[in-house]
């Protein structure tokens, strides 16, 4: 049965029903595509899921029955970011603090106390003044003179 595409309108949301449990997988000329059927204002409709879109529905484990779809456009992307039941795909994948997350001279954090550079440039700063001034209360140490002989002064 063919069913026309489902009219999902940017920045409205889309309160239909899954009819299936599973959507139809499939390849073309374009890539991969995932089918879901919607029923919406009691007409079934064919929605070709984002592959992000696909994935928070399976991570959701959404099935037959209830969804909301908002599809959002954001950042001047071609791509659009979908909403499905309220949540993003950060909320359904939240993403793990990385290298990409800090400055080439920071460090991500260890099972250790966290670290603040700005401490750690603080107490660097304090320790070389802190030895600067322990090197100052040292006495200052003269190279031993000889007392000259009187034979050795030339007047």
């Amino acid at each position: 049965m063919d069913r026309d595409k489902l009219p999902i309108k940017t920045n409205i949301p889309l309160e239909g029903q899954l009819v299936f449990d599973d959507p139809r997988l499939g390849a073309s000329q374009h890539g991969e595509y995932r089918i879901y059927c919607v029923k919406y204002g009691g007409v079934e409709y064919s929605w070709f899921a984002s592959e992000q879109a696909h994935e928070m529905i399976q991570e959701m484990g959404l099935k037959k029955g209830p969804i909301t779809i908002l599809r959002e456009e954001f950042d001047g992307s071609d791509h659009p970011r979908f909403r499905i039941n309220g949540k993003i795909y950060d909320d359904v994948f939240p993403k793990e603090p990385g290298p990409e997350y800090f400055g080439p001279d920071e460090q991500p954090p260890s099972d250790g106390p966290p670290r603040d550079p700005i401490l750690e440039e603080i107490l660097a700063s304090v320790n070389y003044i802190k030895g600067w001034i322990e090197r100052q209360a040292e006495p200052v140490k003269l190279a031993p003179m000889n007392e000259p002989d009187n034979d050795d002064v030339p007047f």
